[in-house]
């Protein structure tokens, strides 16, 4: 199940939003997250990851926020885009990924670990005036079987002050060793090489010491 509380002057009461699977052992919540403005009307959207859907290969859905608050019919569906056999567990993390193309509607970022021989994939949806688009603006996997690129997805936030979101991935088993890897924003969206970091689990720090870059 996954519940929503909406803050006021009292602070949190009550479960205001509430969504469960209708498919045993989905793992339905089992990663949540703001999803920023995804469709840029003002008001903050969620994303929502099942990885254990659809006999592990997972799904993900997104509900978008209104006056009144989070609707009650998702916005957004998508099953794993991953076509390799066995397991994928798409929707294992899933985050916002802030705007990575600067066109003013909020992107995600999610993870799939375990697909391709747990080679692992991370997906990057753009926003736009109706929602999450159903296909991935941007799809990365190393495809060495075993390391798990995806366990972890973040926006890093605005790292170079150029206007974009950044991303970063984690993953559990690098040729040997944890990594985790830095992606630029860009006018196209997730573009350039890929950086990499130490580290397996992965987020944002904002802007440690005020200098205007997270």
């Amino acid at each position: 199940n996954v519940f929503g509380y909406y803050g006021s002057s009292t602070g949190i009461l009550f479960a205001d939003f509430l969504r469960e699977s209708n498919s045993a052992n989905a793992l339905f919540g089992f990663s949540v997250s703001t999803a920023g403005d995804v469709n840029g009307d003002g008001y903050s959207d969620i994303i929502i990851g099942a990885p254990g859907a659809n006999s592990n290969k997972g799904y993900a859905v997104s509900y978008l926020g209104s006056a009144s608050g989070l609707q009650t019919t998702a916005n957004w569906y998508k099953v794993s885009p991953a076509v390799n056999p066995g397991d994928h567990k798409f929707g294992y993390c899933v985050s916002t990924a802030g705007d990575v193309n600067g066109d003013g509607y909020s992107d995600v970022i999610l993870g799939a670990p375990f697909a391709g021989s747990e080679s692992g994939y991370a997906y990057v949806f753009h926003g736009s005036s109706t929602g999450l688009l159903i296909n991935p603006n941007w799809t990365y996997s190393f495809n060495s079987p075993g390391q798990r690129f995806g366990i972890s997805v973040a926006t890093t936030g605005d790292v170079n002050g150029d206007g974009y979101s950044d991303i970063i991935v984690g993953s559990k088993n690098y040729f040997g060793n944890p990594a985790a890897f830095f992606l630029k924003g860009s006018p196209t969206g997730i573009s350039g090489n890929v950086v990499q970091l130490y580290g397996i689990y992965v987020s944002t720090a904002g802007d440690v010491n005020g200098d205007g870059y997270s």
